[in-house]
C-alpha cells in the first residue's frame, strides 16, 4: 500500500482500518498505520468498538490467540494496560487469562507496567480468570510470576486454588500447578472449610503429592479486610484498619475500595473511620469510577453525607459528568432494596437540602447547573420525576431552566405551567416597607434566567488547587433562549404575560431596540432610493434601449461624461450603489457570525433575492428593455415586501404581521390539500372547452386551463363570455354549476370561515402575539451576535480560520456585551422598581458602570405602568395566599386543640367515675367491716 494511500486511509477511519490490519494478521500494515495514525492524531487506542467487539484495539488482540506481537507493539508506543473495559468490565490481562491467550499474556507480563494482580468488577484476578477457565498453561505462567498474589481473595471469598478445586471438570494437570507452587496455601480456610480437605474430596489421587499440612505460612481471612465488609463485621474491620500498620486504606476488591463500599451499603462508622485516617476521600477503582460521595448521595445516606460536609478533606462533590447533588435527584426515584444495602439510613429528601445547602455556600465546589454526560442538571431529572418541591428549591437557587441537553431539550419540557408560575409568582417580592412610603420597591428576581456560570479549570492533580484555579466564563447561550422555548409551547405561552417574564423582556427590548432603529432607519433609506431609481430609470427606459452601467459608460463616466440621460439618476444610481454595497457587508456579516442561523430564515433568502437583482440592474448590460422591466418589477416587490417584514418586527405593529403570515400558511397548506379538486377541474374545462380555431380560447392548453380556473376562485367567471357551452352543453353546464358549488361556495367560504378565525384567535392573543414577536427578535440579534451557540457550525469555524480571534468576531462579542443583561446591568440577577418614583428601575450598587452594555450605563429607566401594576397584584395575592396559610395552619392546630381538650375531658369523666367507684367501694368495705364488729361484740 502507498502512503498516499496509506494517508487517505487515515483520514477516514483509522481505528476501523486497524482492526482489519488485526483480522488478517497484517502486522506490516498495522505498523504502518499506527505510526501515521499516531502522528496526525486521526487513532484513538482507547476508543472503543461496537458489537461483538466491546473492547479496545489491545482487548481485541488479547483475546485471540497468535497476536501477541501486535500486543508487543500497542505496549511498546504506551498504551496504558490496566484500563478496565467498561463494557466487558475487565482489563486485557483478564482477557487473555480468561481466554488462554499465552503468548499474549506473556507480552503483558514482560510489560513493567502491567499490574498481574489487577482486579476486575467481580474481584477477579488474572489467576482467578484461568483457574476458572481451566487453562493450565496461563495458570502455570502466573503463578511462576514474582508479585503474584496467589492466595487473592475474589468478592466471593474464594481463592484461584479453590475454584480450580471445585471446578465442574476436573484437571489433574491443573491442579498439580497449584500443588507444587510453593505460593498456594493449602492449609487457608475458605468458608469454614480448608484448601486441603476439598482437594482431598475432589481429588483424593493427589494427597500424596500435597507437602505436610503446616509447611507453609497459614493466610488468615484478615489478609483480605474486605471479608470483615462482606460478612458485615464493622467492629472487626475497624479494629483491623486501626490495628494494623502500613495499611493500604484505599485498596478495592475490584468494585469497590473500602469508602466506596462502605457508601454503598450504608455504614457511616465505618465511612466516619475512614475519613478520620489518611483515606482519599476521592479514591476510585478502575471498574467504578464513581467518587464515595456520589455514591452516598445516590443511595440518600443523610448521616454519611453529612461526614463528608463536616470533613476537613478536599472532596470533590463534582465531575464534568455529574455531581452529588444530580445523584441525589437521579437516586430519588430508585429502588434500593438491594441485598445488604442498609435502607433505613435512606432519605433523599434530607440529602437533597443538605447538598442544596453546600452548592448555595459554595458554587464552585457543587455547582447547581453543572450537567452530567447526557447533557441533562439537576433541574433536568427533577422535573422528568415531576417533584414539585425538588423543582421549586432548585429555581429559588439559581438553577437555569435554558440549560439543553444533548437532544436539545431543557427543563422546561418537563415542568409544568403551575410549578413555573408559581415560581414566578415568588421572584416578585417587596421591600417590606409600607406601599405609600417613598422608598417603597418591587424586587424582581431573574437568577432563573441567568445563563449558567462555566468554569475554566486548570490541568492540576490537586483538587483543592483546581478549585483556587477557576477561572470564571460566560457560557454563550442567548439569554432569551428559555423565553423563545416558552414561546414556542403552547402550554406554556401564557407565561409570557407574567410580570416578571414581561419585564425582564422589557430591559432586553430598552438594550437593543436602537440597533433595531437604526437597521430600520438604514433600510428606509435603501428602500426609499431604490424605488425612485427604479422608477426614474423605467421611466426614462421608454426612449432608451439600456440605462445600465457598462464599460463604455465607466469610461466616460470617468472622465466627466453622464452615461445617463439625467443628473439625478447617476446621483441616485451613486448612492443606491452605495447603499447596496453596505447592504452586502450586512449580509456577509451574518453569515459568517452565525451561518446556520441565517442560512435557516427565509427572510434573508428574500434579502439575497434582493442583492442580486438589484445588482443585476445596477451593474448588468440588459439591451432587452422587457427584461430590465421584469427585474425591475421584481426588485420593487422584494424591497417593498422586506420593508413589510422589517417594519412589522416592532413590537407595536407585531400583530398584524402575524395576522397576515398565519393567514397566508394556512391558506396554503389548505389549498395544498385542495389543489387536487381544482387541477381536476382545470383539466375537465381543458377538454370540454378546448378549440384550436380560436386563438382567444382561455382552455387551449393545460396551463392556461389552470390559470383560468385559478382565477375563476375569485369569482371572475365571465361566463357567457368565454365559456363555450355550446360545444357540450349538458355536461358543461353540470361541471361548470359543480366547480361553483365546491370551489366558489364551499372552498371559498372555507378559507374565509379559516381568516377569520385566524384573525380572532390572534386579536384575542394580541399581548403574547407581541410578546413572542419581541422574543423571536431579540434571540435572533443575539444568536447573531453569539454565533449559532447550539450549532456545529461554530466548531467548524474555529477549525476553519481560527474564528475565535477573526474581526467578525471582535464586533459581535462587543455587539453582545451592549446588549446583554448577566452580569453586567443584573449582576445580582435582580431589579428594584421604585413604584412611588414613576417606577424607576435601580439595578443596584454593584453595577458595573464601566462596562460598554447601554442599561448598564443606563442613568435613568422607567418600567411600564402596566407591569408594574400587575407586579402589586401578584405581591397581594402572595400576601394574601401567606395570610390564608397561617389561617390555615391556625385552624388545624385549633382543631387539633379542640381533639385534645376533648379527651382530656373524657378522661377526666373516666378518673372521676373511677374515683367514685373507689370510694363506693371504700364506703361499703368500712360498712361491713364495723357490721361485722358489731356482731363480734355482741
Amino acid at each position: 500500500m502507498s502512503n498516499f494511500e496509506l494517508n487517505n486511509v487515515c483520514s477516514i477511519g483509522s481505528n476501523d482500518q486497524l482492526l482489519k490490519a488485526v483480522q488478517s494478521n497484517d502486522l506490516d500494515l498495522f505498523k504502518k498505520l499506527l505510526e501515521i495514525g499516531l502522528g496526525n492524531s486521526s487513532i484513538d487506542l482507547d476508543s472503543i468498538f461496537d458489537e461483538p467487539y466491546h473492547g479496545t484495539i489491545l482487548d481485541i488482540c488479547c483475546i485471540s490467540t497468535g497476536r501477541s506481537e501486535f500486543v508487543r507493539i500497542l505496549c511498546s508506543v504506551g498504551v496504558d494496560v490496566n484500563v478496565v473495559n467498561k463494557n466487558r468490565k475487565k482489563a486485557p490481562i483478564h482477557l487473555a487469562a480468561a481466554n488462554g491467550s499465552k503468548d499474549a499474556l506473556e507480552v503483558l507480563l514482560e510489560h513493567p507496567p502491567t499490574n498481574i494482580n489487577l482486579l476486575d468488577s467481580d474481584g477477579n484476578s488474572a489467576l482467578h480468570l484461568a483457574a476458572k477457565s481451566g487453562n493450565v498453561e496461563c495458570s502455570e505462567l502466573l503463578l511462576n510470576s514474582n508479585n503474584i498474589k496467589a492466595n487473592q481473595l475474589n468478592r466471593k471469598g474464594f481463592t484461584p486454588a479453590y475454584l480450580a478445586a471445585t471446578s465442574k471438570k476436573k484437571n489433574d494437570e491443573l491442579m498439580m500447578a497449584f500443588i507444587r507452587c510453593p505460593k498456594v496455601d493449602l492449609d487457608m480456610f475458605i468458608w469454614d472449610k480448608s484448601l486441603r480437605s476439598v482437594i482431598d474430596e475432589k481429588y483424593p489421587h493427589l494427597s500424596e503429592e500435597m507437602p505436610p499440612e503446616g509447611t507453609r505460612n497459614i493466610t488468615h481471612h484478615c489478609d483480605n479486610p474486605f471479608v470483615y465488609l462482606y460478612s458485615n463485621d464493622i467492629e472487626g474491620f475497624i479494629s483491623h484498619i486501626t490495628s494494623t500498620k502500613q495499611f493500604d486504606l484505599n485498596n478495592h476488591d475490584g468494585k469497590h475500595t473500602y469508602l466506596q463500599y462502605a457508601c454503598d451499603f450504608g455504614l457511616p462508622k465505618v465511612v466516619q473511620v475512614l475519613l478520620n485516617l489518611d483515606v482519599d476521600p476521592n479514591g476510585t477503582c478502575p471498574s467504578n469510577t464513581k467518587y464515595a460521595i456520589f455514591i452516598a448521595s445516590f443511595r440518600g445516606f443523610a448521616d454519611i453525607i453529612q461526614l463528608f460536609l463536616n470533613s476537613r478533606k478536599s472532596i470533590c462533590y463534582q465531575t464534568s459528568n455529574g455531581t452529588a447533588l444530580l445523584e441525589v435527584i437521579k437516586g430519588s426515584d430508585e429502588d434500593h432494596n438491594s441485598l445488604d444495602v442498609n435502607t433505613e439510613l435512606c432519605d433523599h429528601d434530607r440529602s437533597f437540602k443538605m447538598l442544596l445547602r453546600k452548592s448555595e455556600a459554595n458554587p464552585l465546589e457543587l455547582n447547581i447547573n453543572q450537567s452530567d454526560d447526557k447533557g441533562n442538571t439537576c433541574l433536568h431529572y427533577a422535573a422528568k420525576i415531576g417533584d414539585r418541591d425538588s423543582i421549586l428549591s432548585l429555581l429559588e437557587k439559581g438553577a437555569y431552566i435554558g440549560k439543553r441537553n444533548v437532544l436539545g431539550d431543557p427543563p422546561l419540557a418537563d415542568i409544568s405551567p403551575n410549578i413555573l408560575e408559581s415560581h414566578l409568582n415568588k421572584c416578585i417580592k417587596s421591600n417590606g416597607k409600607s406601599p405609600k412610603d417613598i422608598n417603597y420597591e418591587i424586587i424582581c428576581s431573574y437568577n432563573f434566567l441567568c445563563p449558567p456560570k462555566i468554569y475554566k479549570q486548570k490541568d492540576i492533580d490537586n483538587y483543592q488547587s483546581q478549585l483556587e484555579g477557576l477561572e470564571y466564563i460566560p457560557e454563550n447561550i442567548p439569554e432569551t433562549d428559555p423565553l423563545l422555548y416558552i414561546s414556542e409551547v403552547p402550554e406554556l405561552r401564557p407565561l409570557l404575560k407574567h410580570p416578571v417574564l414581561t419585564s425582564f423582556l422589557h430591559l432586553k427590548w430598552f438594550a437593543i431596540k436602537r440597533y433595531y432603529k437604526v437597521n430600520l432607519a438604514f433600510y428606509i433609506g435603501f428602500w426609499a432610493l431604490l424605488t425612485i431609481y427604479t422608477l426614474l430609470t423605467f421611466k426614462i427606459g421608454v426612449q432608451n434601449s439600456n440605462l445600465s452601467l457598462t464599460q463604455n459608460n465607466i469610461t466616460e463616466f470617468s472622465t466627466n461624461s453622464v452615461p445617463f440621460s439625467s443628473d439625478t439618476a447617476v446621483y441616485l444610481w451613486v448612492m443606491v450603489l452605495g447603499f447596496l454595497i453596505a447592504l452586502i457587508f450586512r449580509e456577509l456579516f451574518q453569515l459568517i457570525s452565525s451561518p446556520f442561523t441565517y442560512i435557516m430564515s427565509l427572510e434573508n433568502w428574500l434579502e439575497i433575492s434582493l442583492i442580486v437583482l438589484t445588482s443585476f440592474l445596477l451593474l448588468c448590460e440588459m439591451s432587452c428593455i422587457s427584461n430590465r422591466n421584469q427585474i425591475s418589477a421584481i426588485v420593487i416587490l422584494l424591497s417593498w415586501g422586506e420593508l413589510i417584514l422589517l417594519v412589522g418586527r416592532h413590537p407595536a405593529l407585531a400583530t398584524h404581521l402575524e395576522m397576515f403570515k398565519r393567514v397566508t400558511k394556512n391558506f396554503l397548506q389548505f389549498l395544498v390539500w385542495y389543489s387536487i379538486l381544482i387541477i381536476a377541474f382545470a383539466l375537465s374545462f381543458y377538454m370540454l372547452f378546448r378549440n384550436d380555431a380560436d386563438t382567444d380560447n382561455k382552455f387551449n392548453d393545460p396551463s392556461s386551463a389552470t390559470f383560468k380556473t385559478i382565477v375563476m376562485l375569485t369569482g371572475e367567471f365571465d361566463t357567457f363570455g368565454s365559456l363555450p357551452f355550446s360545444m357540450h352543453p349538458i355536461v358543461s353546464h353540470a361541471l361548470f354549476l359543480l366547480f361553483i358549488f365546491l370551489i366558489a361556495i364551499v372552498l371559498v367560504n372555507l378559507l374565509n370561515g379559516l381568516a377569520v378565525s385566524d384573525t380572532q384567535a390572534i386579536r384575542a392573543d394580541a399581548e403574547i402575539v407581541a410578546h413572542v414577536s419581541r422574543v423571536k427578535l431579540i434571540h435572533y440579534f443575539e444568536k447573531m451576535a453569539l454565533g449559532d451557540p447550539f450549532s456545529w457550525t461554530r466548531k467548524a469555524q474555529n477549525h476553519i480560520n481560527n474564528f475565535k480571534y477573526s474581526i467578525p468576531s471582535v464586533f459581535t462579542r462587543r455587539f453582545y456585551l451592549k446588549i446583554r443583561l448577566f452580569p453586567d446591568a443584573l449582576q445580582d440577577s435582580e431589579i428594584k422598581i421604585l413604584t412611588n418614583q414613576r417606577n424607576f428601575v435601580d439595578f443596584g450598587t454593584s453595577t458595573k458602570k464601566s462596562q460598554i452594555g447601554c442599561i448598564a450605563n443606563c442613568q435613568g429607566y422607567y418600567l411600564e405602568k402596566e407591569i408594574v401594576n400587575e407586579a402589586k397584584s401578584i405581591i397581594k395575592l402572595n400576601s394574601e395566599g401567606a395570610d390564608k396559610s397561617c389561617m390555615e395552619i391556625l385552624d388545624v392546630f385549633i382543631e387539633k386543640f379542640k381533639t385534645v381538650e376533648k379527651s382530656v375531658e373524657e378522661i377526666k369523666k373516666m378518673l372521676n367515675a373511677m374515683n367514685t367507684r373507689s370510694e363506693i367501694d371504700s364506703i361499703s368495705s368500712s360498712s361491713n367491716f364495723h357490721v361485722v364488729n358489731g356482731s363480734y361484740k355482741s
